[in-house]
């Protein structure tokens, strides 16, 4: 089977987030760096009064925007991509490169990170994998295809691969990319004598490339403002397909594209429109908020089985499905967003409603349902999924659940334990303590206190829940006191905390923000702060609505637009260059060389002579071939062809190979009578030495390894000694034809071959030249060696 065809991936080049460190503070200052570095807005926002976000100062109308990039598929879309490509019944591979979020989304990572090798290979398995599928039945790869490859040849593949390659690199191929791929499929499809297979290899091609593993933006001059590029028509329709979608552009988003639309916004609102009600933009918009709860974490969080068994992989999806269900129940009102966090709706199935002790609702069924205010649970807050989520495997934790909030509602950064500090809550011991009392105590250290003081008090609220989200009244066997605050403001329990979060403006203010970032995949820049705050606030204005916001985001400059990157040179400025074929120019354009307009050349062609002009005659020149070991490939070198890579048939020799490729090896080459010694037979099986045996078993497979292993026999076994005087032992070597038996079949052949009694000799010879026989091999002899209950012989 000849290598697969291989692409080159690009890396994809890393945003400049907008982080700050804290560094080189002396250790006198720590207690007062605790306190300060708590208050500070995710990702390096300024810091303001504890509990309270500054109000950043909008200028002059000035957006300094981040040069565009390559962005990685995620997980997600790379299959909602190949879904969209691929027949109906087409499986993708589950062996895929997982996602890296940062900052809390793999869209993010997806713009920042390299691809390692692990990844090509898991990529490249599975494009022939999808392929393979495709082509395995001859109706769908027609349909697939479009047209009878093997007769029509490659106008047929030519047509395929410009219509199916304008969907899966969301542009049109450029000529050179076309060819290419086309010529695969011919090199290909020759080498292995069947076009359709061609066909396959260059889809697979096409599926590995960088243009399809990557959403690849470069931008063009923005006509109305020279300082900035606007991204084309081509690459906004993939920005809005893989935001709404999470795959490529569908046909009516290229067609707008071509046709200048998403450069509008009036054109993007119909899109967007458009796009909303498709099914999957409800699966797009779920995985944001899946990411944004870090739901992935349900899945790996465990939990004390002798304290908790109900808490089964079951539960967790139950849980999970909660969670999910009252954000779609949101989205699919098209209400407050906020809601998420006091609403009493729930999608209850068996086991979860057994953890929240209400109605069965029957062993097949999800019902929708509204929790009794006794519940006191609040909105997601309360529910069993999050509350899992953010506590211990025995015990609650009032810290995690309260940097949840901070961290993920209120977009304030939380940052680790200084070193050396201790984060184990000591016990009291003096008798049984609630969890809480523990922690009071634990504040009391300074050094603790600043984080812990923003943190524990929204923890303390959710108290009533066990680590597993059930109800519970005591904490070993004390009174739990659930009251807490938010930002100074007193609140108790669940419920009151999940109000205080509908009614906060920075719990809004931070789901956009969030948003912001998983759209557009990266973290906003300084140059963008004012924009995310003007997005937040219209957010707000709009009733903190779903749609409200997605509309927002697209039409918003930070997503429309980019920056230009850190120029080579001075646009408008110009260059002599040249070539092997003629002189040319070289044209300064968005900070960067154009390609030098010298004479391109034609192909090249094995003739001597450079035809593309680089430089070099004849490189890459190739063509299929075939001798009669195999197929191969003849190199061009100085106008000609060189001899073919595969190995030319030569004469048999006796060396156990096939030289001629005959499919015989040592043919022509009879038995051989080898004059040895009793000392080489000694060497390999020590009891053949001459004295204690000169004939016999042992000797059988002293001569059996020998004749193996000389290579002037031919042979792959022998028999004797027929000849044998003092140290000299004649032995006749011979191909022959090993099968494996066991002492109990050849004593059905001859009974006196049993192996005990008889393990060689005339009683043995008889019963091998049976087995032989019955095999339809003539005679044979042996046995030649003995491995427990295993015989071989040669026949």
């Amino acid at each position: 089977m000849p290598s697969r065809p291989r692409t080159t991936t690009e890396r994809a080049t890393p945003t400049r987030g907008a982080g700050r460190s804290l560094i080189g503070l002396a250790f006198v200052l720590l207690v007062a760096v605790q306190v300060v570095a708590c208050d500070g807005w995710v990702d390096g926002g300024p810091a303001g009064p504890r509990g309270v976000d500054i109000v950043r100062p909008v200028g002059p109308a000035t957006l300094v925007l981040p040069p565009p990039t390559l962005h990685r598929l995620t997980r997600d879309e790379y299959v909602g991509t190949l879904e969209a490509l691929l027949p109906e019944g087409v499986v993708v591979p589950e062996d895929l490169p997982g996602d890296t979020p940062l900052h809390g989304f793999a869209t993010i990572g997806g713009g920042a990170l390299t691809l390692p090798p692990r990844d090509v290979e898991q990529y490249e398995a599975a494009a022939y994998a999808v392929v393979e599928q495709v082509q395995a039945d001859p109706a769908r790869r027609a349909a697939f295809f479009g047209c009878d490859v093997a007769a029509e040849g490659a106008p047929c593949v030519r047509a395929f691969l410009t219509r199916f390659g304008r969907r899966a690199w969301r542009r049109p191929l450029e000529a050179d990319e076309l060819d290419a791929l086309v010529s695969v499929a011919r090199d290909v499809g020759a080498l292995l004598r069947d076009p359709w297979r061609g066909a396959g290899f260059a889809t697979a091609a096409l599926l590995q490339s960088p243009n399809f593993l990557f959403r690849v933006e470069t931008g063009e001059p923005d006509p109305g403002f020279p300082s900035r590029l606007r991204y084309t028509g081509l690459e906004m329709a993939s920005r809005l397909s893989y935001l709404l979608w999470q795959s490529g552009p569908d046909e009516a988003l290229l067609q707008a594209a071509a046709e200048g639309a998403l450069h509008t916004e009036e054109g993007l609102r119909v899109q967007i429109g458009r796009m909303s009600r498709d099914p999957r933009s409800q699966r797009a918009l779920a995985a944001f908020f899946a990411e944004f709860m870090s739901l992935d974490r349900l899945g790996t969080v465990s939990k004390d089985p002798g304290l908790f068994p109900e808490f089964t992989d079951a539960l967790r999806g139950s849980m999970r499905a909660e969670i999910e269900l009252v954000f779609a129940d949101v989205v699919a009102r098209d209400a407050d967003v906020r809601e998420l966090f006091s609403t009493d709706v729930t999608f209850l199935d068996q086991p979860l409603a057994a953890l929240y002790g209400l109605p069965d609702p029957g062993p097949d069924a999800r019902v929708r349902a509204t929790l009794p205010a006794s519940a006191q649970r609040g909105g997601l807050m309360g529910r069993a999924g999050v509350l899992s989520m953010w506590a211990h495997a025995t015990l609650n934790s009032p810290t995690l659940r309260g940097k949840f909030v901070r961290a993920n509602l209120l977009c304030q950064d939380i940052p680790p334990p200084p070193p050396g500090v201790s984060t184990t809550v000591a016990e009291g011991g003096t008798g049984p303590e609630t969890l809480r009392t523990r922690l009071d105590r634990h504040r009391t250290d300074a050094v603790c206190a600043g984080c812990h003081d923003l943190m524990d008090p929204l923890g303390f609220t959710l108290e009533h829940f066990d680590p597993i989200g059930r109800r519970r009244e005591l904490d070993q066997g004390l009174a739990i006191d659930a009251s807490g605050s938010l930002d100074g403001a007193p609140i108790d329990g669940a419920a009151a905390l999940g109000q205080a979060l509908r009614d906060s403006p920075r719990v809004g203010a931070c789901f956009a923000r969030r948003f912001f970032r998983w759209g557009t995949g990266r973290l906003e820049t300084r140059g963008e702060l004012a924009e995310v705050d003007r997005i937040a606030a219209a957010f707000g204005a709009a009733g903190h609505r779903m749609g409200a916001l997605v509309e927002l985001v697209v039409l918003s400059p930070a997503f429309r637009f980019a920056g230009y990157p850190p120029g080579e040179c001075t646009d408008g400025a110009s260059r002599d260059c040249g070539n092997a074929c003629g002189p040319g120019t070289q044209r300064c354009e968005r900070g960067a060389w154009t390609a030098c307009s010298a004479p391109p050349g034609a192909a090249e062609a094995c003739n001597g002579a450079d035809d593309d002009c680089d430089g070099t005659a004849d490189e890459g020149v190739t063509r299929p071939c075939e001798t009669a070991c195999g197929m191969g490939l003849e190199s061009c070198v100085a106008g000609a062809f060189a001899s073919c890579s595969a190995r030319a048939p030569t004469i048999e020799a006796c060396n156990h190979a096939d030289e001629d490729c005959d499919g015989q090896v040592d043919e022509g080459f009879g038995g051989r009578v080898l004059s040895s010694t009793y000392t080489a037979l000694r060497a390999v099986q020590p009891v053949c030495d001459g004295a204690a045996q000169r004939m016999g078993l042992e000797c059988n497979v002293a001569i059996h390894g020998l004749c193996g292993t000389s290579a002037a026999t031919c042979g792959t076994s022998g028999f004797g000694p027929v000849e044998n005087s003092g140290d000299t032992a004649v032995i006749a070597c011979l191909s022959a034809t090993l099968r494996t038996t066991s002492y109990a079949e050849l004593a059905s052949r001859h009974d006196g071959c049993n192996g005990t009694t008889m393990r060689a000799g005339p009683r043995c010879n008889a019963a091998v030249h049976r087995h032989c026989a019955a095999l339809g091999l003539g005679t044979g002899y042996g046995p030649v060696d003995v491995s427990g209950s295993t015989v071989t012989v040669a026949c």
